[in-house]
Parts: C-alpha cells; sequence; structure tokens
C-alpha cells in the first residue's frame, strides 16, 4: 500500500491548498495545451456540480471542469461510441469537461469534445478528442439542461 503524504502548494486563485498526495492525479501526457501539466488535484468549486482540476506543477494554472452527465445524461453512451475502453468498464471513471463562463453571451459552456477521463482506482488521467457530432466544443450547459428537462417532460406526458 502506497503510503499518503501531506502536500501543499500556493494557489494563485485560492492562497495554501493542502491534499494528500494519495489525492493527486497523473496525466501521462498532460493536458491539450499545457503538456506540463502532468499532475493534477480535483478541487471543489463552492459551485454544484463544478469543480476545479487545479494544477500541482504549477500554482496558477486551473481549469473549471464539470461533469456533463449533469446537464447531458447520454454523455456516456457517446463516450462509450467513441472509446471502446470507457464501455467495457464505465464505472472505473470519472468524467469532466473543461467549462467556462462567457460574460458576453452570460451563457456558462463546456466543452465536451474534450473530456478528461480519470481512472478512480490508479488515478491517471488522459484528456481526449471526440469526433462526434453529438458533442461541442462550445456547450451551452443551461440550454442543454432546458432541452433534457423538456424532454422529460413530453415523455411523462406520454
Amino acid at each position: 500500500m502506497k503510503e499518503e503524504n501531506e502536500l501543499k502548494i500556493n494557489s494563485s486563485r485560492f492562497g495554501e491548498i493542502v491534499f494528500s498526495s494519495g489525492n493527486v492525479i497523473h496525466f501521462p501526457e498532460g493536458v491539450y495545451g499545457f503538456p506540463e501539466e502532468n499532475r493534477m488535484i480535483i478541487l471543489n468549486s463552492g459551485q454544484k456540480d463544478f469543480f476545479w482540476l487545479h494544477s500541482v506543477v504549477n500554482p496558477q494554472t486551473a481549469f473549471l471542469v464539470t461533469d456533463p452527465r449533469f446537464f447531458m445524461p447520454s454523455y456516456e453512451e457517446i463516450l462509450s461510441g467513441e472509446l471502446l475502453f470507457f464501455s467495457l468498464c464505465r464505472d472505473k471513471y470519472s468524467i469532466f469537461c473543461p467549462a467556462w463562463y462567457e460574460k458576453d453571451r452570460r451563457k456558462v459552456c463546456c466543452n465536451t469534445a474534450a473530456p478528461f477521463l480519470i481512472d478512480n482506482k490508479n488515478r491517471n488521467g488522459f484528456q481526449f478528442l471526440l469526433n462526434s457530432d453529438k458533442v461541442s466544443t462550445r456547450c451551452d450547459v443551461v440550454e442543454s439542461l432546458m432541452n433534457f428537462q423538456k424532454q422529460q417532460c413530453c415523455m411523462a406526458g406520454r
């Protein structure tokens, strides 16, 4: 069994962060656009369904992320169609997608075409680029959630 140590980083965004070495996620290939960011942790953002994927290497780097299944319940099916290994062991992985707030459009957006998959057991993470017309590099989270809720209401009224 691995010994876990207490680690600290001084985040430019959040100040001092103390975390267990067992919570570090290893991205052997880094993340797209940031190949040196190969060790990250997940932090609670204080907002339901949103988290920070924060670098352990560079205290200035943190990405807002969300689990796309909360506004796009069919996301697991899309991943299964794109990534065979995911279809064989879905429960093994946590899924997050990059998210951001666009002030000018007053919208929360998410890149559902570039998910992070994190193996919950060995703490390895990878980012993938999906080639599907069912995902978007600029998905409107609220609109997707409302569309899903409308579908549920229509189905319940049948």
